[in-house]
């Protein structure tokens, strides 16, 4: 069968990698550790979703008020459809699905609706992006191995980009759409004080998932600083947005176990708090769901 990059044959990327380290890891361990997993870290850890979807949606909402949105929806609503949006994210590549929050809206204005959506999505990918470097030149410094890396990271980019060509009739169906909305006051958008509050807004939202994976790795036994947590998850966040894999397995396990390398931890244990990112996703996704179904029929529509 010949090879096409239409077809999804390119999300194996992510898949060979997983086999391939999986060949490292002490599953002896692995087992240990999962079994004296302790209950209530976990539970705690999985429990900051919701204050950290409330930021979220909070952020959203003002968004919405930016761009002269009329929405009847109370945030409680916002909320749910934050959630749903959630859900479908998981299941995308760079968890554009999570746009389709938006549709659940009670607007007559789906443009600008569709652009605040799409501005919500960017605030996230920009600062989870700048974490990430910072966490990359934090850890291994600015030398010749970064350059190396980023000329590396170019042309996967440049590879990815021609990968999601064929997406472009998934893409052009949304974009103008919400590019067309951005035709609001953009006085909201140039003033400085106001993009520092959504700046602060999305980075304290994002922290949020990291201090759920350091409650997470006290669940799991693991002696790690929060700083340490941040350097990881930061990197993780950015690797799991590549489109070469499903749901992150291989990106998100492969850059775990670089990390947990350089703080002398095993390949067990880099596995270990890999499948604990693994299962809070999922149980975000669950709640997601739940959301999803809570939501009127009328707005699924």
């Amino acid at each position: 069968m010949k090879f096409d990059l239409k077809t999804p044959y390119y999300k194996l990327i992510g898949l060979a990698l997983l086999i391939y380290l999986l060949r490292f890891v002490d599953w002896e361990r692995y087992l240990e550790l999962v079994r004296n997993l302790k209950l209530l870290p976990f539970v705690l850890s999985c429990l900051v979703v919701f204050p950290q979807m409330m930021l979220k949606t909070l952020r959203w909402r003002e968004l919405l008020a930016d761009l002269g949105v009329p929405c009847r929806d109370g945030f409680y609503q916002l909320n749910l459809y934050y959630f749903a949006g959630l859900f479908f994210g998981i299941f995308t590549p760079g968890r554009l699905g999570d746009l389709i929050k938006f549709k659940f809206l009670e607007t007559t204005d789906l443009k600008k609706a569709a652009a605040a959506t799409f501005i919500d999505r960017l605030w996230d990918l920009l600062v989870t992006l700048l974490f990430g470097i910072l966490s990359i030149i934090y850890t291994f410094g600015i030398s010749a191995r970064i350059i190396l890396l980023s000329a590396g990271t170019g042309l996967l980019c440049v590879l990815i980009l021609r990968i999601l060509k064929f997406r472009a009739g998934n893409l052009t169906r949304f974009l103008p759409e919400a590019l067309s909305g951005i035709s609001m006051d953009y006085r909201a958008f140039l003033n400085p004080k106001r993009q520092c509050w959504i700046f602060a807004v999305t980075a304290v939202s994002i922290c949020f998932f990291y201090f759920r994976m350091y409650i997470a790795s006290i669940a799991l036994g693991v002696e790690l600083s929060l700083l340490q947590i941040f350097l990881v998850c930061s990197s993780v966040s950015v690797a799991v947005l590549l489109p070469v894999s499903v749901s992150g397995f291989g990106t998100r396990e492969g850059t775990v176990m670089l990390y947990f390398a350089r703080f002398k931890l095993s390949a067990a244990v880099a596995f270990a708090f890999s499948s604990l990112i693994l299962a809070l996703t999922l149980f975000d996704g669950l709640i997601g769901y739940l959301a999803y179904i809570a939501i009127p029929a009328r707005n699924r529509e």
